[in-house]
């Protein structure tokens, strides 16, 4: 296999390869391994998370084509997530049986006669021939995928949308909306004395000090800088907001902008020796979303699958 991002047609031939070498079931954990062997996944690809983060793209292309498989009666489960082959995906691999049907149904969805071989003189299994050729009727991504991919989109879109909605509204609100972040991150005691610190005329560089705890025994330096869109935030700002921090004998400090930092802004705190956290407006924005500060949910879907567990 090579690296490419596998996909759960391309696992329907190696399933029944691995199934068809014994009688038994396979529990899917066996199916699993031997398929990581057989294939030789490089680790990042066998290890790479869907969005939602409860599964791997592998552990889920496997389940998709386990479940197609076993629809077009190719192999047969237990209830037990146990799989073995059947007469049907034997003869399949055999024979490269073509357009099968049972009269009582529409043939067999991986039943579709392959085109022929670019090079006839290599031996290729028919089961993967057959995958192969057959993307016109087979989806290219399982649903989990195809969700993953949309929400991605309209998550990117929602970052977009923030972003214009903060440059659109006065200094004031930007600094309101700082407060209200901060608040939800877990910063500060009370938004009074927030309020108190922040939004005031900069001393040095600084905006407004923040108690990273509730007996104020650590202070966190803030300097908020609504920029025009495209305009970055020069290395110069950065550097007289370190020198603040250090005139305070202060070792943390975050810098929120609107716009972007320069590369050289980026080197210059990795260099110095206090802790300056950078927010450029991407980040702030995926920060709001994360924290629902100016955005609500509009919509909730949920995904179920089977309880194994109930079942047995």
């Amino acid at each position: 296999m090579s690296t490419e991002t596998t996909d759960y047609q391309r696992l329907i031939g190696p399933v029944l390869e691995v199934l068809v070498s014994t009688d038994t079931y396979f529990h899917i954990n066996e199916l699993s391994e031997s398929l990581t062997d057989l294939l030789d996944f490089a680790a990042l690809e066998h290890s790479q998370i869907l969005p939602s983060g409860r599964q791997t793209v592998f552990e889920n292309n496997l389940h998709w084509a386990l479940s197609y498989l076993e629809q077009d009666r190719l192999i047969e489960t237990d209830g037990d997530q146990q799989y073995r082959i059947t007469g049907i995906g034997k003869q399949f691999l055999t024979t490269g049986l073509i357009e099968f049907t049972d009269n009582k149904s529409e043939p067999y969805r991986f039943f579709k006669k392959p085109e022929p071989s670019r090079h006839p003189q290599q031996d290729i299994n028919p089961a993967i021939e057959m995958v192969e050729n057959s993307a016109e009727n087979v989806p290219d991504k399982t649903p989990q995928e195809t969700i993953a991919v949309e929400f991605e989109n309209v998550y990117l879109q929602l970052k977009k949308d923030v972003a214009k909605h903060i440059h659109a509204r006065s200094p004031l609100f930007f600094e309101t909306l700082i407060i209200d972040l901060l608040l939800a991150m877990g910063y500060g005691d009370r938004r009074r004395d927030l309020v108190a610190h922040l939004g005031r005329t900069g001393d040095g560089g600084i905006d407004g000090a923040i108690k990273q705890d509730q007996l104020g025994l650590d202070m966190v330096y803030v300097q908020a800088k609504r920029y025009r869109p495209g305009l970055s935030v020069p290395v110069s700002a950065v550097r007289d907001f370190a020198g603040a921090l250090e005139a305070k004998k202060a070792n943390k400090g975050v810098f929120v902008t609107t716009s972007h930092f320069t590369k050289s802004a980026y080197e210059f705190t990795a260099a110095v020796s206090s802790r300056i956290v950078l927010i450029d407006g991407e980040r702030l924005s995926s920060l709001l979303i994360r924290n629902n500060i100016g955005v609500k949910i509009f919509e909730t879907y949920e995904i179920k699958r089977i309880d194994e567990d109930y079942f047995q």
